[in-house]
């Protein structure tokens, strides 16, 4: 499959004054610019960018919104068409971003044609390298980065975006920060559920101090979450690898194996596992409903969320969830169960469940 990319303006703002400057599947590939953006930083003797949550919430929003305009034109120009990705910057993410910054940027870009994620995370990350504009923003003098990733496997199209921040070292914005993560504060409405999660040893941060609780679970993080909450239990690990994009080399694969042999994950029917992809709202009510052991539940008449079908597969699960108190909806009334979950909304179900 033909590959290309396309990196529209990168834009830099300062103390709020627009500066453009016009040049030319997902947590594993935003981790992986992040690690290449601090490693080009670190060749150039500037300092390491933090990841921030709330950056990382608003870049991953963007991706997600504007990914589906460049599938939609990638399959036009396979089927004899013209090339006409309609792409744009984020008009508001200054706004959206946490206040208290001094300056701050913008980079987006896409990439269509690719075998994985990280492979289109790395050739968005080399073009964007590439053009002065982009350059500019990963080597500008910000404190803080957040990254979005958007995949869709069946294309190999991805969009990625990234939020730069310049913020105080200490503010009133930031708030206090824990002495377990440097982007989790005592603030945060999942604050405790962080700290038991990682004081179990079920989920670590990385290397650079943070816990990155606005990225979404990847299904390889939540198999070894479940498999750690479980005990580590002793299972016979098979010696041949039941997915075939699961290697034995994976750093999960003990736990990948242990799920899909207590039947509380399985795969697709290509034969695949997508390790990779990011866990929703409805897989994880699904996943924590077997982990259980399927307990009994009544359920109601009516559903007890408007986008939330009898006829959907994970019915039962969610509402056994909102039995238990484990995950409630949101105040439209919905439960979203398309959504993906977090770090920090995983670190409060895991949490309720075990309390």
């Amino acid at each position: 499959m033909r590959r290309l990319l396309a990196v529209p303006l990168a834009i830099a703002l300062l103390m709020g004054v627009a500066t453009p400057v016009y040049a030319g599947a997902e947590s594993d590939a935003a981790d992986k610019i992040v690690s290449l953006t601090n490693t080009l930083r670190d060749n150039n003797g500037k300092s390491t960018l933090s990841v921030k949550d709330g950056l990382t919430s608003v870049a991953d929003k963007w991706s997600e919104k504007q990914l589906d305009g460049v599938v939609t034109a990638w399959k036009k120009y396979l089927n004899g068409g013209s090339l006409d990705v309609p792409m744009k910057h984020n008009p508001n993410y200054s706004s959206q971003i946490p206040d208290g910054w001094t300056s701050a940027g913008e980079n987006v870009g896409w990439a269509c044609g690719y075998s994985t994620a990280v492979d289109a995370a790395k050739a968005i990350q080399k073009a964007w390298k590439n053009s002065e504009g982009h350059l500019e923003n990963m080597l500008g003098s910000y404190s803080h980065i957040g990254v979005g990733f958007a995949w869709d496997s069946g294309t190999g199209c991805a969009f990625a975006t990234q939020n730069f921040g310049k913020y105080p070292k200490a503010s009133a914005v930031l708030g206090t920060s824990s002495s377990l993560f440097s982007d989790v504060y005592t603030s945060d409405s999942a604050y405790k559920a962080i700290m038991w999660i990682a004081s179990e040893d079920i989920a670590k941060g990385y290397s650079d101090g943070t816990f990155r609780p606005g990225t979404g679970v990847s299904r390889r993080q939540m198999a070894s979450f479940l498999y750690k909450l479980a005990g580590k239990p002793d299972f016979d690990v098979p010696s041949t690898s039941p997915y075939s994009d699961v290697k034995k080399s994976d750093s999960a694969y003990k736990a990948i194996a242990w799920l899909d042999s207590t039947g509380i994950a399985k795969g697709y029917s290509d034969g695949t596992f997508r390790p990779s992809d990011k866990v929703s709202r409805r897989q994880m009510a699904s996943f924590l409903y077997k982990f259980a052991d399927k307990p009994s539940v009544s359920l109601p008449s009516t559903s007890p969320y408007w986008d939330l079908k009898k006829s959907d597969s994970a019915y039962k699960a969610i509402v056994w969830l909102d039995s238990t108190g484990i995950a409630k909806g949101y105040s439209d009334g919905s439960f979203k169960p398309g959504s993906k979950v977090s770090r920090r909304q995983m670190s409060s179900f895991l949490y309720r469940y075990s309390s």
